[in-house]
């Protein structure tokens, strides 16, 4: 503060300004990108951000993947004027890279059958033997009264028992999903 003299009885206080706000560069490290995922059939659950606007992500579509793959996403995302600035001279948004895994759907053997398996007795228990898709041999218990599919490796057939012996196993010829 200066104290400037005039000629009057009043004396003039000069007060500085504060000097100017300067808002920092919008980057990457200024938000959170949370949410941002992707279902095993693709489908994109879009993500939020702490600071700014989403906009948009690239890529936007993802297909059906056999194991868990890590995909790197940009997601773009607009600065807030009003605490920052823009993130370039020419843009107002800025690309932020985000690694995103996506569950695999494993396929199933298309050398696969499925297979019914009834037991129509009321009271009788049954069990059946079968190599499944993996070709590993497999038991499964068939209550009473109850109807089962069961995904059978091709080539091979099934073996239910029964005290009674009522319960069956019919092909369907169908492949299994």
């Amino acid at each position: 503060m200066s104290i400037i003299k005039a000629r009057s009885p009043f004396t003039i206080k000069e007060v500085e300004a504060a000097p100017p706000v300067v808002l920092p560069v919008f980057t990457c490290a200024e938000t959170s990108i949370t949410g941002l995922a992707i279902a095993a059939d693709g489908t994109v659950t879009n993500p939020t951000v702490s600071v700014g606007t989403f906009d948009s992500i690239e890529p936007s579509s993802f297909t059906t993947v056999e194991e868990d793959t890590v995909h790197n996403v940009t997601v773009f995302v607009t600065y807030n004027s009003a605490t920052h600035r823009p993130p370039s001279e020419t843009s107002s948004e800025i690309g932020c890279v985000v690694q995103v895994t996506q569950e695999g759907t494993p396929t199933v053997d298309n050398n696969c059958k499925n297979w019914q398996v009834r037991n129509p007795h009321p009271t009788d228990q049954a069990f059946v033997n079968y190599q499944d898709c993996s070709n590993t041999n497999t038991t499964l218990y068939v209550p009473a009264a109850t109807n089962q599919v069961i995904c059978v490796y091709t080539g091979t057939v099934p073996t239910v028992m029964g005290t009674l012996n009522l319960a069956y196993a019919i092909n369907q010829n169908t492949n299994c999903t």
